[in-house]
């Protein structure tokens, strides 16, 4: 019987490993406040950002498939041995079929509170200009891979989000013009 190319572990030790370290970082982060710091910027309480963490977290587990594309027939050749001798013949294979699928952690969850941050601070414009930039360079840099999907170089897409939002940003107030130095009443005898 033929192992499934489904049935095998995703991460390996070195996975594993990295992915302990990330999560004592963002243990770390949560216990030095600064993710608290950043979603209290943004507007959000503390209890909506746990549970938007947790359900972050937990909803990276969960796949809502979209669409079951078919797979491609390909043209094969098969060996069968009858009383001792060999024949090929050719067969059509038809790869297995491709499910589109929408990560809830990854995706639908960043996009509501996205969604919320743009009715929220009233950013329409800003947003639809980051949005075309990042799709458009992401959909640039995206390359298919056999047995894998559609992959990205991994910095991309958030390299290009924070620039994006950055450069959207209002400038900043020019600095107050400095104070001419006051001596103490003490000095003015």
């Amino acid at each position: 019987m033929r192992r499934s190319s489904q049935n095998h572990h995703p991460v390996d030790l070195a996975g594993v490993l990295v992915l302990a370290f990330l999560a004592a970082t963002v243990m770390a982060l949560l216990l030095l406040g600064a993710i608290e710091y950043a979603y209290r910027r943004l507007g959000i309480g503390e209890g909506a950002l746990l549970t938007l963490l947790w359900l972050s977290l937990f909803g990276g587990l969960v796949n809502v498939p979209l669409v079951r594309l078919a797979g491609r027939a390909r043209p094969g050749i098969d060996e069968i041995v009858i009383f001792g001798v060999r024949y090929r013949l050719p067969t059509l294979r038809r790869d297995t079929p491709t499910v589109l699928a929408v990560n809830v952690g990854g995706a639908l969850i960043p996009t509501g509170l996205s969604a919320y941050l743009v009715i929220k601070d009233d950013i329409w414009w800003q947003a639809l200009i980051g949005v075309l930039v990042v799709a458009s360079v992401v959909h640039a840099a995206a390359r298919p891979v056999a047995d894998v999907g559609i992959v990205v170089p991994g910095l991309v897409s958030p390299v290009l989000a924070a620039g994006s939002a950055r450069s959207s940003l209002p400038p900043p107030p020019p600095p107050p013009p400095p104070q001419s130095p006051t001596r103490p009443a003490a000095w003015a005898r």
